[in-house]
Parts: C-alpha cells; sequence; structure tokens
C-alpha cells in the first residue's frame, strides 16, 4: 500500500519579509540584540494601539511566532498578504 505524502501549503515567512511589511505599516528598527530585531511605531495612529515588537532573525518563521507577531501588529493574514504584494 502506497501511501501519498501531502505537500505543505503553508506558507514560509522569512524575517526580512516580517519586517518589510511591518516597515510598510508604519514600524520602523530600533534595535538588534542579538538574533532579534526591535521594531516601534513611527506614526502617532500606530503608537496609541500597538507596542514594540521583537522580530526573530530566523530564515523560517514558525507558523505560531508569525502569527503572534502579525496579531501584536493589528494585521490580519489578508492584510499582510496584501502588503506582501
Amino acid at each position: 500500500m502506497t501511501e501519498k505524502k501531502h505537500k505543505s501549503t503553508r506558507r514560509v515567512w522569512s524575517w526580512r519579509q516580517v519586517v518589510k511589511v511591518l516597515v510598510k505599516v508604519c514600524y520602523r528598527v530600533a534595535n538588534q540584540k542579538g538574533s532579534h530585531i526591535t521594531l516601534v511605531p513611527k506614526c502617532r495612529a500606530v503608537q496609541e494601539r500597538t507596542l514594540p515588537l521583537q522580530v526573530p532573525r530566523h530564515h523560517e518563521l514558525k507558523p505560531g511566532t508569525f502569527n503572534s507577531i502579525i496579531a501584536r501588529a493589528n494585521l490580519s493574514k489578508v492584510e499582510f498578504l496584501n502588503l506582501v504584494n
């Protein structure tokens, strides 16, 4: 009996892609300590509703880490995908 192996349909995001999108939505890189980058809001509208974000410098972010980062930035997955393109 042969089993079909399913390819993962989940998109893998790198730290560079995530930081580029966050810079588009009014964040700026404030600091890098070790393997983490800290981004802070640079627009007043964003400052009032979000906290600084830490993005690990990993070639592939785990799905939970990615989801947590975009949730803290008040972005949905659809909004994130629109900003990538």
